[in-house]
């Protein structure tokens, strides 16, 4: 049979060997107490029913006030639990320093397919924050690199001034896309978001190279040229908190992106030369002018022939230098200096075509159908 007694203190029921109390840490061994008598806890069989007493409220170990230290499981744990804090601390140190001007490429990859770079060590040199001019630094402090920045910048405040004032020519690519020019030379390109590519881009030329790239959507990218070759990349994750962004001047911080931007800026440019050559030339060449660059409606196509209405479709096709089994319509186009016969009827397919025009052939067609000529 196993012996049990109970605590003085508050009433617990333990083991008649225990010298302290489990519940509350009292001594259970035998002390003399200021009468000289000494305290024996009582001790009880284990199965007689031993007393019950209320036990009190246990408040935490440091508000006991018994003078009592608990056993050395409670400081073993105590410890465990120091160790366990001061490692944890650590880590988030060394992963706070470790992360330190990374620039969250890994979610920019799953958004932004172009972007394919392993930057994670940007050079935090100075840079010109926006709104600030070579006069807020030193003279001394300003590298090479930064008085490159800032004569692109100006060049870039120039551009935007002159779009701003409406003396640049502006010609729709597509619904998306705006070309500017001043004169013969372009100055800029604007592109919106569309299904292909999730983020708006900007580029701006001066004497026919690109100097400035703008990419953005949550984020945002700046891409500095200098004689047609890349020089900086600046970086901030939140596109609307331009004052911490990071720069990187280090080309193998870049990736793909200078193959990528060269690329898009090309087909742009291509793509914006084409419409201004057929825009510049052809404004008294064609029974529709605007239907690549404007949604037209039914008053447009009012009084239009049915040979009228056969050329105005084709000469969409012709645009993009669509070829013709058609001996009459080949003739027609090719008496034209904007047209460029380059891909044959087999080849051509619908996806050359802007969402202007592809809107304006399903109004052409409906015309040509409430007028009976198909």
């Amino acid at each position: 049979m196993k012996n049990v007694k109970v605590c003085p203190l508050c009433g617990s029921t333990v083991d008649s060997d225990s010298n302290f109390c489990e519940y509350c840490g009292y001594s259970l061994k035998e002390s003399t107490s200021e009468t000289g008598k000494t305290d024996e806890p009582v001790q009880f069989d284990e199965e007689e029913a031993a007393p019950q007493f209320d036990k009190p409220d246990r408040p935490a170990l440091h508000d006991r006030g018994t003078g009592i230290q608990p056993e050395k499981k409670y400081n073993g744990i105590l410890i465990a639990a120091g160790v366990v804090i001061a490692a944890t601390v650590i880590a988030v140190c060394i992963f706070v320093m470790g992360n330190h001007g990374k620039t969250g490429q890994d979610m920019l990859e799953d958004k932004n397919p172009v972007f394919t770079g392993e930057a994670e060590n940007g050079s935090e040199s100075s840079f010109y924050e926006e709104g600030m001019t070579a006069d807020s630094y030193e003279s001394s402090d300003i590298s090479a690199v930064e008085e490159k920045i800032l004569d692109i910048r100006n060049q870039y405040n120039q551009i935007m001034a002159g779009y701003d004032s409406g003396i640049y020519s502006t010609y729709a690519i597509n619904a998306e896309t705006i070309s500017c020019w001043d004169g013969s030379e372009l100055v800029m390109i604007s592109a919106g978001r569309d299904d292909s590519y999730d983020m708006d881009r900007s580029f701006y030329y001066a004497d026919g190279e690109l100097i400035f790239a703008y990419y953005e959507a949550d984020c945002s990218y700046r891409f500095y040229f200098d004689n047609g070759e890349l020089i900086r990349v600046r970086y901030c994750r939140n596109a609307s908190d331009t004052l911490n962004a990071v720069n990187y001047d280090d080309p193998a911080d870049w990736g793909e992106w200078p193959g990528n931007l060269k690329m898009h800026s090309s087909m742009f440019v291509q793509e914006a030369a084409q419409v201004k050559k057929y825009m510049d030339v052809s404004s008294g060449d064609s029974i529709l002018p605007n239907s690549s660059t404007t949604y037209l409606s039914m008053s447009d196509l009012n009084g239009l022939t049915k040979e009228e209405c056969r050329i105005a479709r084709n000469e969409i096709f012709a645009r993009h230098g669509r070829m013709f089994d058609d001996e009459t319509l080949q003739a027609y186009f090719k008496q034209f200096e904007w047209y460029e016969p380059t891909i044959a009827p087999e080849n051509f397919t619908d996806n050359l075509l802007n969402d202007y025009e592809l809107k304006n052939l399903d109004l052409i067609i409906a015309y040509e159908k409430e007028k009976g000529y198909r």
